[in-house]
């Protein structure tokens, strides 16, 4: 009987399981980078929407009164009029307005109309481009 020799030939200079660590360290490097900017942005969003304000003007489609809720269950919702515009994409408006008078804040505004808007940096930047959320309003005024 003869033996037969049953080991795989082998490859030369194949990837070995040392070639996949530092990509794993560097994959793992950048998702821990992005949940600091993830959640440095949830801590430091108010204040980073405080820094650098801008006048934009929007002309406005519709509003509505809005429910914003976040986090978890259980969590507290805030009463925001939901504004939309044909330039400036969605606004959100939640500084001062209550359950009550959201729906009338709502119907304040007149469509078609163009108003002044002030907006935040993180509104404008970090909300719009990269989590493609609505722009929080700290104040506005009609055009006239």
């Amino acid at each position: 009987m003869e033996k037969v020799n049953k080991e795989m030939p082998t490859m030369g200079n194949s990837a070995t399981p040392k070639a996949t660590k530092p990509r794993t360290f560097w994959l793992s490097f950048v998702g821990f980078l992005l949940m600091l900017v993830v959640f440095g942005g949830v801590v430091f969003g108010g204040q980073l929407d405080a820094m650098t304000v801008e006048t934009v003007r929007c002309v406005v489609v519709s509003a509505e009164p809005d429910t914003a809720s976040g986090g978890s269950r259980g969590s507290a919702s805030t009463p925001a009029v939901l504004i939309e515009t044909s330039n400036c994409g969605r606004l959100d408006i939640s500084r001062g307005v209550t359950f009550d008078g959201r729906q009338k804040l709502a119907s304040s505004f007149e469509v078609g109309a163009e108003y002044e808007f002030d907006i935040g940096w993180f509104s404008r930047v970090i909300m719009t481009n990269v989590f493609h959320g609505s722009q929080a309003v700290q104040g506005y005024r009609l055009v006239e």
